[in-house]
């Protein structure tokens, strides 16, 4: 009885462990999409406000990306500059802070035409970059569950 329960419990942790997996490639679709907003909003407030991007960052509100513009806040606070607390801020080597990342290492540093140039760049860089995350999302959402639920299963055969 207690051999059953436990090979149960491996299945069921093994399928856990691949919906987490699919959860975190699912959260990188969301960064993107939320910062997809961003680029939106800085355009606007480009076009409309002449804000600078310390402002912007300061104007937008975020849920996904709040950590990371929190952090690139403190940096400013600091005395940083703007692009450098950027890279800072987006400096773990992942898909997604890579196109982040690149975003602000020109933002700020150009007059008002290049800049909206920037962001239209961006929108449709992140337009293809969203479609194709989620492609792969549709596609390794069984994937992941598949592996998970038969690593669990392998582990209850091996210790049971």
């Amino acid at each position: 009885m207690i051999k059953l329960i436990g090979s149960i419990f491996l299945i069921i942790s093994g399928t856990g462990v691949g919906n987490l997996m699919y959860n975190s490639f699912k959260r990188k679709i969301l960064i993107l999409k939320e910062f997809k907003e961003f680029v939106i909003f800085s355009k606007n407030e480009i076009k409309y406000k002449l804000s600078p991007p310390q402002k912007i960052l300061y104007d937008f509100n975020s849920n996904e990306l709040n950590e990371y513009l929190n952090k690139c806040k403190s940096f400013l606070k600091k005395g940083e500059i703007f692009q450098i607390a950027w890279e800072k801020s987006f400096e773990s080597n992942t898909d997604v802070h890579k196109i982040i990342r690149n975003f602000g290492k020109d933002f700020g540093s150009h007059n008002i035409e290049n800049q909206i140039l920037l962001c239209d760049l961006t929108i449709e860089n992140l337009n293809l970059n969203i479609k194709n995350f989620t492609k792969k999302s549709e596609n390794q959402e069984k994937i992941f569950l598949t592996l998970g639920t038969c690593a669990g299963a392998i582990l209850s055969i091996i210790f049971f």
